[in-house]
């Protein structure tokens, strides 16, 4: 039988011991059908998700009208309309003025800060989608009335953040176990 030294067996150990996590889950609270958004807070060591989110405009409006975002992620809004659009934002999260740019073209913008980002377009005034900038990607996106699930939260006592249109945050704090499952409703 061939030796295996302990620097192998700890390395194995440590990448195995991350791998596990316990679930979040429960019934959001919301009007029924209203976007929902659900977050973990405190979570400091994450892998940044590698796609690139992506916000269009088309038919004069955002698609999709609420996107979930990492902040250090960079939002893609491409112009797929017929007509030109100017996006911009007086949000506290994030302000910013993309200028006017024809079907074709897209600009970027790098989202470093939690919160809610209010979308829209100078030319279009009836044009207005939503960013909610969240701090890790453990979070969950549902509709009022329905449930959610977060996947594989580290172990650990976190804040649990609920966003909703009309009634801004709700906050519980919840222990999650290093295998298994919690149950937290809002």
């Amino acid at each position: 039988m061939k030796k295996v030294g302990f620097f192998p067996v700890l390395v194995l150990f440590l990448c195995a011991s991350h791998a596990f996590g316990g679930d979040i889950k429960g019934k959001a609270t919301g009007k029924p059908g209203a976007a929902v958004v659900i977050w973990v807070e405190g979570i400091r060591k994450f892998q940044m998700p590698h796609n690139r989110p992506s916000i269009s405009q088309a038919g004069t409006r955002f698609s999709p009208a609420l996107l979930v975002v990492v902040a250090g992620q960079t939002v893609e809004m491409p112009n797929d309309d017929n007509v030109a659009h100017n996006i911009f934002s007086y949000s506290p999260a994030k302000q910013f003025n993309l200028g006017i740019y024809p079907k074709g073209e897209s600009r970027t913008v790098t989202f470093t800060k939690p919160g809610v980002v209010d979308l829209f377009c100078s030319i279009h005034r009836r044009m207005n989608g939503k960013l909610i900038i969240v701090p890790n990607p453990y979070f969950a996106q549902t509709a009022g009335g329905d449930s959610y699930r977060i996947a594989a939260v580290p172990a650990g006592r976190y804040v649990v953040k609920l966003w909703t249109e009309g009634m801004g945050e709700l906050s519980k704090v919840v222990t999650v176990p290093a295998r298994g499952e919690v149950t937290l409703d809002f």
